[in-house]
């Protein structure tokens, strides 16, 4: 049986990293990209948007297209105090914060974790492991991102992975979650700067000219977030890599 690959990615930026220059085509109102691997496995990939909604949404249709596994991949906000840009997790639980006291959480495929990990390894990618928890807006503070930490005591935040599991987990597929870190725990993520994207995560440039034109001492912080997101997606790029090349999406 071949199996398909079910991927929704959130940033137009994720996707092409991911996939390079392949062609998207638009079917039932969204851009979809199907690539087939060598050894038969079939790379379904869904351009869902940003947050927990698009993903569920995105995850719910490539179930209902007949994909056998769901993947979560794409950058996160760093946590825990040791994680720089660059970091890969292996998420072992996705934990999804309804409020700052209830939350619900999904355990990952045990054998999608632990071989995507030694995958990693395999390839001298350096990599860790442990939980993602999402989140219905940005933590955009290093207060905000310890105070996240503390609750849930996840390496890294992200707004689609709770989605892509419970989706996963209710129509009982395998799932895996794999995460690049683009901003460290102590950096700030200016609101004027991550409210220049759009829900694909693309730029909207006359919101940008409009607050760089009003804070000018903006310049420097999207000088650092644009190289934070080119080592981010760098560092997708190779594990991506290293998961395609190994056994892993055979199952």
């Amino acid at each position: 049986m071949k199996i398909r690959v079910g991927i929704p990615i959130a940033f137009d930026a994720e996707a092409w990293s991911l996939l390079g220059t392949r062609s998207w085509r638009h079917f039932d109102g969204r851009a979809v990209c199907t690539t087939a691997l060598p050894c038969g496995t079939e790379i379904v990939a869904l351009r869902s948007g940003v947050g927990i909604e698009k993903g569920l949404e995105g995850a719910k249709w490539l179930i209902r297209e007949g994909v056998h596994v769901l993947v979560s991949v794409g950058v996160a906000s760093g946590l825990r105090h040791d994680l720089g840009t660059g970091d890969l997790i292996v998420g072992t639980r996705v934990i999804e914060e309804e409020n700052e006291e209830e939350s619900k959480s999904w355990e990952s495929s045990p054998a999608c974790s632990k071989s995507a990990y030694e995958a990693l390894l395999g390839e001298r990618i350096p990599a860790k492991v442990g939980p993602i928890v999402s989140v219905k807006s940005p933590v955009s503070t290093p207060k905000e991102k310890a105070e996240l930490y503390r609750r849930s005591h996840a390496l890294v935040s992200d707004m689609e992975s709770s989605s892509i599991a419970r989706a996963a987990v209710e129509a009982d597929l395998p799932f895996l979650a794999m995460r690049v870190v683009i901003d460290p725990p102590q950096r700030k993520v200016e609101p004027d700067l991550s409210s220049c994207l759009d829900q694909h995560g693309r730029i909207c440039f006359p919101v940008l000219w409009r607050n760089l034109s009003r804070r000018p001492s903006l310049f420097p912080e999207l000088l650092v977030m644009t190289r934070d997101f080119a080592i981010a997606l760098q560092a997708l790029r190779r594990a991506w890599g290293a998961i395609l090349s190994s056994k892993l999406l055979t199952f």
